[in-house]
């Protein structure tokens, strides 16, 4: 199973597009600016690398379950894709993490405080929230 890893850190807008951006099937581009990278309070976007999951969210049935995941700051988030297509985790103010294939995960760090809306860009009735105490 192949895991792709991202993280949620300060400044980390230009590092996620050059390492996550590129090469995936998705096609959305990650935001910038001030207004794309922040969430309730001054929450940050996500970036590559995350050690350790602290929270699952299963994709299957084309649903995130459970669709709202709680965390404290610094824990991580990981999506596995129990559905034979493919998936994403686009985050509504943020970066698109790519597409997750059929039995693949992703992770990701959040180290900011706030409330980080995503969706499936695949699957539009597709939406999930990861709130960081």
């Amino acid at each position: 199973m192949r895991v792709l890893r991202v993280s949620i850190g300060v400044g980390a807008v230009l590092f996620f597009a050059l390492a996550c951006g590129g090469g995936g099937a998705a096609t959305n581009a990650p935001a910038t600016g001030a207004a794309a990278t922040q969430g309730v309070g001054d929450a940050a976007p996500p970036t590559c690398g995350a050690p350790v999951t602290e929270a699952n969210v299963t994709i299957e049935g084309n649903t995130y379950n459970p669709a709202s995941v709680t965390i404290s700051a610094s824990q991580v988030v990981t999506w596995t894709n129990a559905d034979s297509v493919p998936h994403t985790v686009t985050f509504d103010e943020g970066p698109d993490c790519s597409q997750v294939a059929g039995g693949e995960s992703i992770a990701a760090n959040f180290s900011a405080p706030g409330t980080y809306p995503y969706h499936c860009t695949i699957h539009s009735s597709m939406h999930g929230t990861i709130v960081v105490q």
